[in-house]
């Protein structure tokens, strides 16, 4: 288990990170938060949902539109997309139970999917994609943006992104010796993008570090900040 400071951010995004053991932090962050989940990437649903293993386990028409969506986003990189695991979710009786979420139009999936990316010539060795639709095949989530990351030609090289990451990190002053690298949705942007994190203090599981994420079509940074990490036993 591993406690992490929230950001005040996106909280898709937040949650994403924490699967991830990392969490951005503000200067302005005060809260703290406990995540111990039951399986890399589900979300919780009260217990009105049963995990699946293989897309058979849903009707035809819905794994249509998960192939389409998958085809549409991803493009020619669709072909080094598998599945992995995800959820059916009994949206009637989780809504009989939390009628607020109702009432607050909080959009429950029926599906909740989870992909694995791999492709190494595009130095991704594995990113999880996540989707999340609706009884009728509609998408209420995906991490992936719906354009301008479906061609895996007009991503660039890692080996430039990373070249272009320690050029702007040493003029920053960050400390270049020592980063780790991490493939990532920025929701914010809806953009794909590398993140690399430089330590400041502490180790690579305690420690504070300068963050940096950079466009994976462009060579450009789309966010900076602050990255604290405290592992506890």
């Amino acid at each position: 288990m591993e406690i992490f400071t929230k950001p005040q951010k996106s909280i898709l995004k937040f949650f994403m990170q924490c699967i991830l053991g990392i969490c951005v932090v503000p200067a302005f962050s005060q809260k703290t938060t406990i995540i111990d989940d039951f399986k890399y990437g589900l979300t919780y649903y009260e217990g009105f949902s049963i995990t699946i293993d293989s897309l058979s386990a849903m009707p035809d028409g819905i794994i249509k539109s998960v192939s389409d969506i998958i085809k549409m986003r991803l493009g020619n990189l669709s072909t080094s997309v598998r599945f992995s695991h995800g959820q059916i979710v009994d949206v009637k009786n989780y809504y009989k139970k939390n009628s607020l979420s109702f009432t607050n139009h909080k959009q429950i999936p029926k599906y909740d999917l989870e992909f694995i990316l791999q492709d190494t010539i595009i130095g991704i060795k594995s990113h999880s994609v996540r989707i999340k639709i609706d009884e009728y095949g509609q998408v209420l989530y995906c991490n992936w943006p719906t354009k301008g990351y479906s061609d895996k030609n007009k991503f660039k090289s890692f080996s430039e992104i990373e070249k272009y990451a320690l050029q702007v990190a040493a003029k920053k002053g960050f400390n270049t010796s020592n980063y780790m690298i991490s493939f990532n949705y920025n929701d914010s942007q809806n953009k794909m993008c590398w993140e690399f994190q430089f330590r400041k203090v502490g180790d690579n599981k305690n420690g504070f570090f300068d963050a940096l994420e950079i466009d994976s079509i462009g060579l450009d940074i789309i966010d900076e900040y602050e990255v604290k990490k405290q592992t506890v036993n």
